[in-house]
């Protein structure tokens, strides 16, 4: 998509929680636009400025999207990642999403009924899922 403009504001969301949203990379602006697009998503929002965040021991993970499915209702959180981030197993990135991942398995195993779910996509393979179990598909990380 040519004329991207990072911390430009965006408009016209059908599912956003806010009118205008604003994105540091194009990737970013094309998982709002698949979160947007899928008829499972009641809502979404893009975490910024933060209002979600999970403690690590590398520090503080804050996704890009939290979102809240239709169905039973699940609520997720999704994380967009360039792939020279996500290189070797003891990286921040990877360290971070497997906190998230330990983070959503405890919530689920304590949950009175409401459930999370959790999925870190490479940037680079987002332009091929135009919908939130697409995007949920090609993760690199991922629970359920």
């Amino acid at each position: 998509m040519s004329g991207f403009e990072p911390r430009r504001a965006y408009g016209g969301w059908t599912r956003c929680l806010v009118d205008f949203v604003v994105f540091d990379t194009l990737p970013e602006l094309l998982a709002a636009r698949s979160l947007d697009g899928s008829t499972d998503v009641r809502w979404w929002l893009r975490n910024d400025p933060v209002v979600f965040r999970i403690d690590t021991p590398v520090g503080a993970f804050e996704p890009d999207f939290l979102y809240e499915r239709a169905k039973d209702p699940i609520r997720g959180i999704l994380e967009v990642k360039g792939d020279f981030l996500w290189d070797g197993p003891n990286s921040k990135d990877r360290r971070k999403a497997d906190a998230a991942c330990s983070w959503t398995a405890a919530v689920n195993a304590e949950s009175d009924g409401s459930r999370w779910e959790f999925a870190l996509v490479i940037a680079e393979d987002i332009p091929d899922a135009p919908h939130i179990d697409a995007l949920r598909a090609i993760a690199k990380s991922r629970v359920p």
